[in-house]
């Protein structure tokens, strides 16, 4: 396995690994951190094997937002990122895929991974993408999220566009990196190096999605539900300023956090926070990135806490605010309390969409163009509705029925049974 990226693209493909590793395979996971988080402790207690590669990324993602106040749109902030924390670490990436499809009988591979694509290809080895968002892989039945639906022609139309604006960003730049190394160039980005022939897992519940017609007809693109890393794994202990601050009044919190969307401008994301913090006037925890507001200290209403899994803090509070991220809104969700959605890019805005449609949030801000007041006002929302809290209680117990990795280690073992034999390695 082979993953690029954040927290939320790296913890549920350790999960996944995990998950492997129990059902008898021997599993490596190569790592590349824009954090430079280290996952050694959490990997061996999963036991599986890891590698960091590079095992230091310079990555600066302050300004990607926008500049001179101007929000950037999504489609630029993430081009911004590929720029700044992928394609200058590209030689070693594809270096290390080329090493696990020298020792290995199948790769997985993060979505963005088109270089561990290219490495199996050229090994002749098979390859399976991960996704935590289906919303980056096209149907013919269903068009893509922002887009009405306008009868039966209608998504194939809208998929066109999407695949367009995609190829024009990113396709001169993939396509070469395809001629360097010996193989044909694509005709899509989203459908070619993103993706694989043959299958493709979406590590999300179906509370939030499900398959559209066409990819429960191909078989080659399935939702398996979130992917959890086993709490027998990881654990940790509140400091004692959190557990005075948590008993404090007798009165819940709500918790705060943008996740890696931090990067992207940290002040001005921690200010925006503890000002909404301040005109909500209770109690609020929020996650912090910055030395300006250390972890473990405090500011009248406000606690700051650093890294912790968010489902050991997510039970003491009365709702989180947070940025859409997948792994955060599912375990937010998991935690069976309402959100208040806030979306720096498209993926996240979907997300937040489907929180609202649920019942158990208030309608999603976009952070870049929202103000304190109006996240605060959110914030009493949800905290006060007696009728999203009922409806996230429901909608937990029907995740928690979810075994998102066991679904995801019977799909990949069907997979790799329907395949001829390979040579030992």
């Amino acid at each position: 396995m082979q993953v690029w990226g954040t927290d939320g693209d790296i913890r549920p493909m350790i999960a996944l690994g995990a998950g492997l590793k129990s059902a008898g395979h021997q599993v490596t996971i190569i790592i590349a951190s824009i954090d430079n988080k280290s996952y050694a402790g959490l990997c061996a207690k999963t036991g599986i094997t890891m590698i960091k590669s590079p095992q230091n990324m310079d990555v600066n993602l302050d300004g990607i937002t926008g500049m001179n106040g101007r929000p950037a749109k999504s489609i630029d902030i993430m081009n911004s990122l590929l720029e700044r924390a992928l394609y200058p670490y590209l030689p070693e990436l594809f270096s290390a895929s080329k090493q696990l499809c020298e020792r290995n009988d199948l790769v997985i591979g993060h979505f963005s991974g088109f270089y561990l694509k290219a490495a199996a290809k050229i090994h002749n080895i098979p390859y399976i993408s991960v996704s935590y968002w289906p919303g980056l892989m096209p149907s013919s039945t269903e068009p893509p999220f922002f887009f009405p639906y306008f009868g039966k022609i209608f998504p194939k139309i809208s998929w066109a566009i999407i695949l367009t604006v995609f190829d024009m960003l990113l396709k001169k730049k993939i396509n070469k990196f395809y001629s360097d190394n010996g193989l044909p160039p694509v005709k899509h980005i989203m459908t070619g190096p993103w993706m694989s022939e043959d299958l493709n897992l979406a590590a999300c519940s179906r509370i939030f999605y499900n398959e559209p017609k066409d990819w429960q007809a191909s078989g080659k693109i399935k939702i398996t539900g979130f992917w959890n890393i086993p709490v027998s794994v990881e654990h940790c202990d509140f400091t004692t300023e959190l557990k005075d601050f948590l008993a404090r009044r007798g009165e819940h919190p709500v918790f705060m956090t943008l996740g890696s969307s931090l990067q992207m401008n940290p002040l001005r994301c921690m200010e925006t926070l503890i000002e909404a913090a301040r005109i909500y006037k209770k109690k609020v925890i929020i996650q912090s990135g910055i030395d300006k507001y250390r972890p473990n200290t405090f500011l009248q209403n406000i606690y700051f806490s650093g890294r912790m899994p968010h489902r050991e803090i997510l039970p003491f509070c009365l709702a989180s605010v947070h940025h859409c991220g997948a792994g955060t809104t599912q375990t937010v969700t998991r935690a069976g309390i309402p959100s208040v959605p806030l979306y720096f890019m498209d993926e996240q805005k979907s997300w937040g969409g489907q929180l609202f449609k649920l019942g158990i949030a208030s309608k999603p801000l976009n952070f870049l163009k929202t103000t304190p007041a109006k996240i605060a006002d959110a914030m009493k929302l949800v905290v006060n509705s007696l009728k999203m809290k009922d409806n996230a209680g429901i909608v937990a117990e029907k995740m928690h029925a979810e075994d998102g990795v066991k679904e995801a280690v019977s799909i990949i073992n069907d997979f790799m049974a329907k395949r001829t034999p390979v040579p030992a390695r």
